[in-house]
């Protein structure tokens, strides 16, 4: 008597399914892997990465922000376009100059083999800071571009707190493997939202400052406001999130007892 193929079928049926299952888990795992590859070169390859790169000395934090030659490229555009509003009085120059400093910028870096990604993002914000400056005929508005980036920062960042994934802490977690899984601590979670508003207070103290001098109409202070709370500020968080992120995760090299506990409960 013939024997019913069915059950073979089925057999072959559950196991071709079971490959299946078998082949997209690996390709879900290969994909998250490769995600988490790209997401930390971009961490590494951030402010707060390139400190953490090595000991935290003020080499290595020169570094950070290009050396020498880009605190000079962060400090010319503003300075060089209030001195030239202030004594030549023309808004085309004071626009026009700095741009054309912009682009010598480039010139050098390639010529000196450097990254350029920095001095063509700088050179794109005067550009369409001294558009809007032109169109509105209001030297103030040179400004208005830098006050909306940080603006956006600040909501960026809240939003992230909001949701439960801080962007400071994503930046840590990926940078420090002891930092990993923070979110999984509640200790650490509190640390990654700490640094996450130590960062919107850097925007909003800008805003608060810079944007009553908009509105007054005062160029010469807000320049002045724009050039020392920029890279000086800027470097102070970057400094205090590689200390603060060294602790936590030193910290977490050597969890408590209680810790433990915790985490195991879990």
């Amino acid at each position: 008597m013939p024997t019913d193929p069915q059950p073979r079928n089925s057999a072959d049926t559950a196991s071709g399914s079971s490959t299946a299952e078998s082949v997209a888990k690996s390709t879900s795992t290969a994909t998250r892997e490769q995600l988490r590859d790209k997401l930390t070169d971009a961490a590494r390859s951030s402010a707060i990465g390139k400190a953490a790169d090595g000991e935290l000395s003020g080499k290595q934090v020169l570094e950070t922000f290009g050396g020498w030659f880009g605190i000079v490229e962060a400090i010319v555009p503003s300075l060089t376009f209030v001195l030239l509003f202030r004594f030549v009085g023309e808004l085309g120059v004071a626009v026009a100059v700095p741009a054309a400093l912009g682009v010598l910028a480039i010139i050098v870096r390639l010529v000196m083999k450097q990254p350029v990604g920095g001095a063509v993002a700088g050179l794109f914000g005067m550009v369409v800071s001294g558009l809007i400056a032109v169109a509105t005929g209001q030297g103030v508005d040179y400004f208005v571009l830098g006050l909306w980036i940080n603006a956006l920062w600040t909501v960026g960042l809240a939003v992230s707190i909001a949701f439960g994934w801080p962007l400071i802490g994503v930046v840590v977690g990926l940078l420090w493997p002891e930092l990993a899984h923070w979110r999984r601590s509640r200790r650490q979670r509190l640390w990654m939202h700490g640094l996450t508003i130590m960062w919107m207070g850097v925007f909003v103290i800008r805003l608060l400052v810079q944007v009553p001098l908009y509105q007054a109409g005062a160029v010469e202070a807000l320049a002045t406001a724009r050039i020392v709370m920029g890279v000086p500020l800027y470097a102070l968080a970057v400094i205090l999130s590689v200390v603060l992120a060294r602790l936590c995760a030193r910290r977490a090299a050597k969890p408590s007892k209680t810790s433990s506990a915790n985490i195991n409960t879990r």
